[in-house]
């Protein structure tokens, strides 16, 4: 029995001890992250200009995009309009509307 309380008492020390250590690697874990925030910040700041040009950029594709939509949505408009049925794809192929179809040959009728 002395020996199972041997083993009981090392294993609690041993516990207690890697408790510690965790404890000790979380702290030391949270100061790198704090130094390696506080040194990025250098990094950071040099480099704003080019993300600004960067960010500028692509609000002006993003601008672009938008507008040719825009053209796009009122070129559909279009050919709608006229009677037409505008499709996913190219505008070259362009399918006649069912409901003008239909109103077509019920004339022809």
């Amino acid at each position: 029995m002395a020996k199972q309380e041997k083993l009981k008492d090392e294993a609690s020390k041993l516990e207690a001890r890697q408790f510690a250590l965790h404890e000790a690697l979380k702290e030391g874990e949270l100061a790198v992250d704090a130094a390696r925030g506080r040194l990025s910040r250098d990094p950071c700041r040099q480099a704003r200009p080019e993300i600004v040009i960067e960010y500028r950029k692509i609000a002006k594709a993003l601008d672009q995009i938008a507008e040719a939509n825009r053209r796009l949505a009122a070129i559909r408009a279009k050919i709608e309009a006229a009677g037409y049925l505008a499709t996913l794809g190219s505008p070259a192929m362009m399918v006649p509307n069912r409901n003008l179809h239909s109103a077509v040959a019920a004339d022809r009728g």
